[in-house]
């Protein structure tokens, strides 16, 4: 049978349950944290001893495959592109299991200086160095920032790097080693910036080319343990040693071919023959209970970096109502969604009660606890909002029935979640009707508020200033004069002082004050309800017992965080 190791997805901290021990949530599990300062005292991959066996190649199973290998673009803004390109390109600082921010490109961790101005000094150490041997310096660091500030470049996401004064470096040493960004405000995430997935590019390999498209089949160059080799679409993608890797050593293994499927079904069939090696799956956790009876196979299973929420739409008439909202907040049992959708996989699951913080952060604070199902309190304040209920036990006001549409996709987690959502709001007089579509079209009629309520998952990051304009008034993505076609706030969600305490954060240099700033944002969001945190979505990765050195990364690092340090054990 399949050893499983249950990292606690909800027990307030990582638990190690073997010496791999594997990690547990948003960027912090730590994914999502920015509470404590972050340390860098975590190794990133085992020192090379006698045991360690050098070469052999293994085949790792992802559920889905990249559409552009460059991680800055809107396309390569994706899981599979990082966790494909983290083992090929450095970037500043790496995102551990624990959250801890581990120099990788860097000699050392950045230098702030607050005064006169807000400026962060960074050293290159003298082991980063590409492929060929040539140095990584500052001109790489200042090539990519412009690529990323490029306006014709199609960039997911510009936080933070359009803060660099003037879009340039600064103090840059002769040597191109050391040099610093001087930032035209105060920026509290400054330590993410290159870093917890977003690697430096090479100036030398890409200068000239369409930045939309150069990194979209392969990439010419490598600063990390391994070099991109092949991909054959739609088949594989491997990826070899790089040999010109110099900090510490290079990767234990000769090759690793990632695979694509699409099923938990077919990534077991696929590990119980032995065609793949590693299966991952973010979206859908029932590969743990189907490889359960497979002997030979270890499996770690996390708390994700996923979480699932509700999404009322504030434009739709009825849900503009407090009441309403408030109503439906107290006629969903998230309790018995989570026990039924997320507990047979994680006894110790509970609702996610924060929406920047994750349950295991050491910055969780639960603010969305103050409602329990409550019917007689759904009655109150449908009667407040002039509703009545209709002889088929539905609410209505004057002609209009309460009754809303949801949208979502239709996996097996959400499948069951809609489900549940149709039958408690039913009990209390609310008609929901759940439509599925599918991700594409899900996610366009979201970013155009073409829906009432959206069920579906957002990515927590490192730092919550990433997700923050979820919940900024700036930052509406609803067609009209207000629209922010930048924005992420797809509810149409006004609170100024929500937006200003946000901004107040965001410029906060100070992490601890940073931290209760978001906490007072949280605890605003929970009284508005524009949406409503359901649970986190766990992660599993499935692996052979003779694979070593495989400890898992909830964070947008994901798995291969540390592939150079995974080797295989001879088998007896």
């Amino acid at each position: 049978m399949a050893r499983q190791r249950v990292i606690g997805l909800h027990s307030g901290r990582r638990r190690s349950m073997s010496a791999l021990a594997i990690f547990g949530v948003v960027v912090v599990v730590v994914s999502a944290c920015s509470g404590p300062e972050p340390t860098s005292d975590a190794p990133q991959s085992p020192a090379l001893t006698s045991d360690v066996v050098v070469g052999g190649q293994i085949s790792f199973s992802l559920e889905s495959e990249p559409t552009s290998l460059n991680m800055y673009s809107t396309a390569g803004d994706t899981m599979s592109t990082s966790i494909i390109t983290g083992p090929v390109l450095a970037q500043f600082m790496t995102v551990a299991p624990d959250g801890a921010l581990i120099p990788d490109l860097l000699a050392g961790e950045p230098r702030l200086e607050t005064t006169p101005t807000h400026k962060v000094f960074y050293e290159l150490d003298e082991a980063s160095v590409w492929a060929d041997g040539s140095p990584v310096t500052a001109d790489d660091v200042q090539f990519t920032l412009d690529q990323i500030l490029n306006p014709a470049n199609d960039i997911a996401n510009r936080d933070g790097y359009n803060k660099v004064k003037d879009g340039r470096l600064v103090d840059v040493s002769d040597d191109k080693r050391s040099f610093a960004f001087e930032f035209s405000e105060p920026y509290g995430p400054w330590r993410y910036l290159f870093s917890a997935g977003q690697p430096v590019l090479k100036k030398a390999a890409l200068e000239g080319q369409d930045f939309n498209t150069a990194l979209n089949e392969t990439i010419p160059f490598a600063s990390g343990p391994f070099r991109v080799d092949s991909w054959n679409r739609g088949t594989e993608l491997a990826l070899v040693r790089n040999d010109g890797y110099r900090r510490d050593h290079t990767s234990y293994l000769d090759r690793v071919s990632f695979r694509f499927q699409d099923s938990p079904e077919a990534m077991s069939t696929s590990l119980a023959s032995r065609e793949v090696d590693v299966a991952y799956q973010v979206t859908r956790p029932e590969l743990a209970s189907l490889v359960a009876d497979i002997a030979g196979i270890d499996v770690q299973i996390t708390a994700g970096p996923i979480w699932e929420h509700l999404d009322f739409n504030l434009r739709n008439p009825l849900l503009q109502l407090a009441e309403v909202r408030e109503a439906l907040a107290y006629a969903i049992d998230r309790d018995a969604i989570v026990a039924d959708v997320v507990q047979p996989l994680d006894p110790t699951a509970t609702p996610l009660d924060n929406v920047f913080f994750m349950v295991d952060s050491g910055s969780y604070e639960p603010h969305w606890d103050i409602r329990e199902p409550d019917k007689a309190r759904v009655d109150e304040l449908l009667a407040e909002a002039g509703f009545t209920k209709g002889p088929d036990g539905i609410y209505t006001r004057g002609i209009a029935r309460l009754r809303l549409e949801l949208l979502t996709t239709q996996d097996q987690m959400r499948t069951q979640t809609a489900e549940l959502l149709t039958e408690q709001l039913g009990a209390v007089g609310i008609e929901l009707d759940v439509q599925y579509r599918s991700r594409d079209e899900l996610l366009d009629r979201i970013a155009n508020c073409e829906y009432e309520i959206a069920l579906y998952a957002t990515r927590s990051s490192p730092d919550p200033a990433t997700t923050d304009d979820a919940y900024r008034a700036d930052s509406i993505t609803c067609p009209g004069d207000e629209q922010n076609l930048a924005g992420f706030n797809s509810t149409a969600y006004r609170n100024i002082e929500v937006t200003e305490l946000i901004r107040k954060a965001d410029a906060e240099l100070d992490a601890r004050t940073r931290e209760r700033l978001y906490q007072e944002v949280d605890k605003l969001i929970a009284r508005d309800i524009p949406t409503l945190p359901l649970y986190q979505r766990a992660t599993v990765l499935a692996y052979v017992d003779t694979l070593v050195g495989v400890d898992g990364n909830a964070t947008r690092q994901g798995p291969t965080w540390n592939l150079g340090g995974w080797w295989r054990r001879p088998t007896e």
